[in-house]
């Protein structure tokens, strides 16, 4: 997926897996999205969604092995609160990888 430049609210590493680094975007819109950075510089989705809790949470379960360094508290969620979405935004990462 392209997205370009003037489309980015934010751009940030959050954490990494093994050596790579992980990377969460924020598209105006409000679409988040949570991807491995690749040895090539280019960005491999792990995880999208209205939330970052549920990019972060879907990009967990792609890699179990992820770290995620940057967290919040006022970021935290409750499962219950968005597992009904789920099913939509893994379809929609789906199309994205």
């Amino acid at each position: 997926m392209n997205i370009k430049s003037d489309q980015l609210q934010y751009r940030k590493k959050i954490g990494h897996l093994g050596s790579s680094a992980i990377i969460e975007v924020g598209v105006i819109g409000g679409l988040k999205i949570v991807a491995l950075q690749e040895k090539s510089g280019k960005l491999k989705t792990l995880g999208a969604g209205s939330h970052r809790a549920i990019a972060r949470f879907l990009a967990k379960k792609a890699e179990p092995d992820l770290q995620i360094d940057d967290l919040e508290k006022s970021d935290e969620i409750n499962f219950n609160d968005f597992k009904d979405l789920l099913p939509f935004w893994a379809a929609v990462t789906e199309k994205m990888t």
